[in-house]
């Protein structure tokens, strides 16, 4: 379950990089409508199940586990076997990177040049907003590679007899996963003002709050 979670983080990264690519880039915002995107994780889902069950129980060495000892994970290495399963991670992450990478490169140059040529203030905020969430997906992704580089990395910088040191994997992974949430709460304001923190801590403590204020409509990225 854990690995198939992986996969299918992997596949939300380059997912979200065309999405910013296609509507920024290429302005077209009828691509990805909600019914369309509900219908794209489908095969996602499908491409992740099945690379998790052909990496664990198909491929011939090696399967990727939860160390308990280190609290953290490691794959299987035996000497002298190439690990199949450690090569469709490895591909899965270099892919999904690369993808990403590209798509948010074109997306800041589209946004560079259009800046240069805005003439009001109606285009202005348009591409403000543009970068303000080109800089959530890609601060997203950061985190994302963070996690998935330091596994390979620390076989190499960590001694054998401190393996504690792996229990930064699992942090990371952790971060990872909850990047998401976290850069959407503190970072777009269009949700902040949809779930008014403001008031619900107020009414957490016992404030009263005004009838009149007005409830903001939720904005949906584009």
């Amino acid at each position: 379950m854990f690995l198939e979670g992986w996969f299918l983080e992997s596949l939300i990264q380059p997912t979200m990089a065309i999405n910013r690519f296609t509507v920024i880039t290429l302005n077209r915002t009828n691509v990805f409508t909600f019914c369309r995107t509900l219908l794209l994780f489908i095969p996602i889902i499908a491409v992740a199940s099945a690379a998790a069950t052909f990496s664990q129980y198909i491929f011939p060495c090696c399967i990727f586990i939860g160390d308990i000892s280190i609290m953290s994970y490691m794959a299987v290495t035996i000497p002298n076997v190439y690990s199949y399963s450690k090569l469709i991670i490895l591909s899965f992450d270099l892919f999904c990177t690369g993808i990403s990478t590209v798509c948010y490169a074109c997306v800041f140059m589209t946004i560079r040049n259009a800046n240069k040529k805005v003439e009001d203030a109606l285009k202005s905020k348009k591409r403000k907003q543009d970068t303000r969430y080109l800089v959530q997906f890609v601060f997203i992704s950061i985190f994302y590679i963070a996690a998935w580089s330091l596994f390979y990395v620390l076989p190499y910088i960590v001694p054998a007899d401190k393996p504690t040191f792996y229990a930064a994997v699992p942090f990371f992974i952790t971060l990872n996963g909850s990047s998401n949430s976290i850069i959407f709460l503190s970072y777009n304001i269009e949700i902040r003002k949809y779930l008014n923190i403001k008031v619900l801590w107020q009414k957490l403590n016992g404030v009263s709050v005004s009838s009149n204020i007005p409830v903001l409509p939720f904005v949906t990225p584009p």
